[in-house]
């Protein structure tokens, strides 16, 4: 596998124990959109349909057009850029992500709530401009 990952000019990287939520490109960048996304697209049919009825003759439809504006290179490149995998920068991911703790559900519940306390948008319209294209680009 290494020896595959040089000759193809793969770089092999492995993210460091408990930090993985911090160091997700797709945790950071693409998952939050394809969510929102997803939610425009279910909100529209629940609105447009007469049947109301999101089942598995639809949801591939709406799961679909989701994908496809949350699945851009912009959202990839930049789940790189916002986990400090790269460019290098290792100041994006705090110290205490490192640290080792005798008690990991305390560790994590901090992580979690670091991680959440970002200006997150609250309203619909906010959703839509935050998670735009232009966003994720760092």
């Amino acid at each position: 596998m290494l020896e595959y990952g040089e000759s193809n000019n793969i770089i092999l990287l492995c993210l460091p124990s408990h930090t993985t939520q911090a160091l997700q490109p797709l945790d950071r960048s693409f998952f939050k959109p394809l969510k929102v996304y997803y939610k425009q697209e279910a909100d529209t049919f629940m609105m447009t349909s007469k049947d109301k009825n999101i089942n598995r003759n639809v949801i591939g439809k709406l799961f679909g057009a989701a994908w496809k504006k949350a699945a851009t290179l912009i959202n990839a490149s930049s789940g790189f850029s916002a986990t400090g995998i790269y460019p290098c920068n290792k100041h994006v991911v705090p110290d205490y992500f490192f640290q080792i703790s005798d008690n990991n559900e305390n560790l994590a519940s901090v992580m979690t709530a670091s991680l959440s306390q970002t200006d997150q948008p609250q309203t619909e319209e906010q959703q839509k401009q935050f998670y735009s294209e232009e966003n994720f680009f760092f």
